[in-house]
């Protein structure tokens, strides 16, 4: 029999491994233009919205002895609009991938451009066809990368504190300037950091011999990242007069091929992810998912010409838009479940309503904000 501490310990991980990924990478730069400490702020902000919604969510999945993903507790929950939450998670999702995707392509085209002086669309573009090719022939070894890419990205939140601290002076001034005009972008892009809301019904069922830690899991599993965030952020910010946009930039030519690494797993797996949502969610012939996977994607990079500047514009927008729309159905389903379950839940969270509303508002105003910086460009 699997020890409560070791499920504990499999919970966390999971959740953890789903909230720190390449978005990392824009924090330190929206930190630096918007000012260290308001974005700290803004940070705090985001990260109790995110660990607030997530457990909600969690909530609902103790509502229920059924499992489903987190659109079937959705259309479970709201059983007169199931059909329009199912779509709006499904919608988020989508929008939500497309932003990674774009992200990761613009870090990894201008790491080649950086590396090897090759042209930016072109890069781009052979970026896509590899991608492509290995999402077309749905190649497995995908999944074996993860653990590495794990490995590869909490090395360089633990290891770049320390080697800057070491190899630096800290020059804590360089945390005393403030832009109010970035401050939306800074707490969308440590909404989009947090964003792991797709692992809880993973951790529920992890935990289905010990449903009354998922809680506890929840916490943990998001102040873990909140710590690493800290460090990575503070250290660049009080070593480095200027920050690149895309944080291992700072490295030269190491950190170029860490863009590379860092950002090449998770492009493969979302990519799959994305083209069997619209295979079996949205019903769509495998050559034509296979096609909108990169499509949309692709031509916004035409179109700005795979400018560096849109990899934190599009994390921005990818943090607030999708946690918008995602937080619509949970938050009303969550309130739904309090009146109609089927079991007990081993622990309730009771988020008043005006809580709820001013959570959907400061995602709808940073939504508009991270449009009006785009389209300002």
């Amino acid at each position: 029999m699997i020890s409560r501490r070791r499920l504990f310990f499999e919970g966390v991980s999971t959740l953890t491994g789903t909230i720190i990924g390449a978005g990392v990478l824009g924090l330190p730069y929206v930190f630096h233009i918007s000012g260290y400490f308001p974005s700290y702020a803004f940070m705090l902000l985001g990260f109790c919205v995110c660990l607030l919604i997530n457990l909600m969510l969690a909530e609902l999945t103790l509502r229920t002895p059924e499992k489903h993903q987190i659109s079937g507790y959705v259309e479970k929950f709201l059983p007169k609009y199931k059909k329009l939450g199912k779509y709006l998670i499904i919608f988020s999702m989508i929008f939500g991938i497309y932003g990674a995707i774009l992200a990761y392509l613009v870090a990894q085209s201008n790491a080649f451009y950086y590396l090897f002086g090759v042209n930016k669309i072109l890069a781009a573009t052979l970026i896509t066809l590899f991608v492509f090719l290995v999402v077309l022939f749905d190649i497995k070894y995908v999944e074996e990368l993860e653990p590495i890419f794990s490995v590869i990205v909490y090395s360089l939140l633990v290891g770049c504190p320390i080697y800057l601290f070491l190899t630096h002076k800290p020059d804590f001034s360089l945390l005393t300037s403030f832009d109010p005009q970035y401050f939306m972008l800074a707490f969308s892009t440590t909404l989009f950091a947090f964003m792991g809301s797709a692992a809880i019904p993973e951790v529920r069922e992890e935990l289905e011999k010990a449903p009354e830690l998922i809680k506890k899991v929840i916490i943990v599993g998001m102040l873990i990242p909140l710590i690493l965030y800290t460090m990575f952020t503070l250290a660049i910010c009080v070593t480095n007069p200027e920050v690149p946009r895309v944080a291992t930039y700072l490295f030269g030519t190491i950190g170029y091929v860490l863009t590379v690494v860092i950002t090449i797993c998770p492009f493969l797996t979302l990519s799959l992810a994305l083209k069997e949502t619209f295979m079996y969610d949205c019903k769509l012939p495998r050559w034509l998912s296979q096609v909108l996977v990169f499509a949309p994607p692709y031509f916004i990079l035409l179109i700005f010409n795979a400018n560096v500047s849109l990899f934190t514009k599009a994390l921005g927008l990818v943090g607030a838009f999708t946690l918008l729309v995602y937080a619509v159905p949970i938050l009303i389903a969550h309130e739904n479940a309090k009146r109609n379950y089927e079991r007990v839940p081993e622990f309730e969270i009771n988020v008043p309503k005006f809580i709820k509303a001013a959570i959907l508002a400061i995602l709808f105003v940073a939504s508009v904000s991270n449009i009006l910086l785009i389209l300002k460009a």
